[in-house]
């Protein structure tokens, strides 16, 4: 077992950090994080981002736009983001925002 205080990860500023990977026999790699975007930041700062794995966010704190498919959709505090593997996204901070991931799958 590892616990992880998620306070000891989250810088000021506009960072994004894997916590842990994990590789369990037979199965793809499993990736936590925690993100953190200053107001006004767009991640990835040009083009989009793309996985291979499903990715879930948690939204800790702030309120961001979430760009998927030419549309965009706002997220805030509090909710939940599941983007399928493969999916093009990007994000902009329309606050100071902390995201907590995991690519999984």
């Amino acid at each position: 077992m590892k616990i992880f205080d998620l306070h000891d990860f989250v810088a000021e500023g506009t960072t994004v950090e894997t916590i842990l990977e994990l590789v369990p026999e037979h199965k793809s790699v499993i990736s936590v994080g925690m993100a953190s975007f200053s107001e006004g930041t767009t991640h990835p700062e040009t083009d989009m981002a793309t996985h291979d794995q499903h990715e879930i966010s948690y939204i800790i704190e702030g309120q961001m736009d979430l760009h998927l498919d030419g549309r965009t959709t706002s997220v805030k505090a509090g909710q939940v983001v599941w983007l399928e593997a493969g999916e093009k996204h990007a994000s902009t901070a329309l606050q100071d925002s902390k995201v907590f991931w995991v690519l999984c799958g």
